[in-house]
């Protein structure tokens, strides 16, 4: 800047330094009074760069200037005059690759990911070198219906392509567990396991400063929730025999995430619940690990005394028991074995005149869900 102050590339540079700066989480009352000073030389920066650039138009509207003036709206988030300076920059050079990535970029920020996913493809179209235009395109994909099954396994061949070519593109790492949980919200419960590990390894690479970016503390943050939130799925569906590990790992991850970003609510409630949840000696704990054991241990005890009475006879009376008794002991204690398996999802069991139904009050309490969102 000393050499060449209206160099318009350093001032975009350094309006994008000075938004990260504001943008990353408070640590003390000094960070917290160096935020509104970030983002007002950002301003600052993006109000010298604008200028320049306008007044090259003035004399001349080439593709280029179009381009860096939609790209430093973008910057800005002012995405409808980013779309506006990016579609005449289109106009003027329709072979060029970076006005159809910005412009599949201000779809995505304005939720039309169908209409993001068009300017991508038409970006790795002209340039097929540029791995993430095509992380862009998969997880525009994704998002357009991440319900819908063609989308997922159309990401997910994105995904995968890139990881062949790069093994360390933290974006696809990512990318990919959003996919796999994806999979696992549509039905595929297993795939959850696969979505940790794929964000296991995004975190490896990100804390090792290995992958192919740096990413942000908000953007490490958001990927430790990811993490927390597919342990906490992963635990409700395997119910009734999860791995209570589970929990603590994405206790954990929650924790961590409060720690980076003291304004992530989310984690915190989550933390909060979860800390009620592993508490020892709470009705929850009691409800999952005690009282199974208790309708379990004599239904077992039961069933057994009731098969060898019957096959070999009650010691007192040296004969065995008789069939009605022998069907309502074996049943009844069967029908118990099941209720302390299950007892923490069990609604209502009814069988050899037996019913068993939780209040409403109780089912309510009681949920499957731990609560945790993503």
């Amino acid at each position: 800047m000393t050499i060449n102050p209206n160099s318009t590339t350093l001032l975009s540079a350094l309006l994008g330094l000075y938004l990260d700066r504001h943008d990353e989480p408070c640590k003390g009352t000094e960070a917290d009074a160096r935020r509104p000073s970030a983002y007002g030389r950002a301003r600052e920066y993006f109000r010298k760069a604008e200028d320049i650039l306008k007044q090259r138009l003035k004399r001349y509207e080439d593709s280029q200037t179009l381009q860096e003036l939609g790209d430093l709206y973008l910057k800005m988030e002012a995405y409808d005059e980013a779309k506006i300076y990016l579609e005449k920059a289109l106009e003027k050079d329709s072979e060029s690759a970076a006005p159809y990535v910005s412009l599949g970029v201000v779809y995505s920020r304005k939720e039309d990911f169908r209409q993001a996913v068009l300017y991508f493809e038409k970006a790795r179209q002209r340039n097929r070198s540029d791995l993430n235009v095509w992380s862009n395109l998969a997880e525009a994909s994704l998002k357009i219906n991440p319900k819908e099954l063609t989308q997922i396994e159309k990401a997910e061949v994105g995904y995968r392509q890139i990881l062949k070519i790069a093994p360390d593109h933290i974006d696809s790492r990512i990318g990919l567990g959003e996919v796999y949980m994806a999979m696992a919200e549509a039905g595929e419960k297993d795939f959850y396991e696969v979505a940790i590990k794929n964000y296991d390894e995004a975190i490896q690479l990100a804390e090792k400063k290995q992958g192919s970016k740096c990413l942000k503390t908000r953007e490490l943050v958001a990927v430790y929730y990811l993490r927390g939130y597919a342990r906490v799925k992963l635990y409700e569906a395997s119910r009734p025999f999860s791995d209570a590990s589970l929990l603590s790992e994405a206790l954990h991850d929650f924790q961590r995430c409060v720690k980076l970003d003291a304004d992530h609510h989310k984690a915190e409630r989550a933390k909060e619940k979860l800390d009620k949840r592993l508490s020892m000696f709470s009705r929850r704990w009691f409800t999952e690990k005690v009282a199974p054991w208790l309708v379990l241990g004599p239904s077992l005890f039961v069933l057994f005394v009731t098969q060898g009475a019957f096959l070999f006879g009650r010691p007192e009376l040296q004969k065995p028991i008789d069939a009605v008794h022998y069907i309502a002991l074996t049943f009844g204690s069967l029908i118990f074995l099941v209720v302390g398996l299950f007892l923490p999802e069990i609604q209502r069991l009814k069988g050899a005149g037996i019913e068993l139904e939780k209040g409403a009050v109780t089912q309510i309490s009681t949920s499957g869900s731990i609560g945790i969102s993503k």
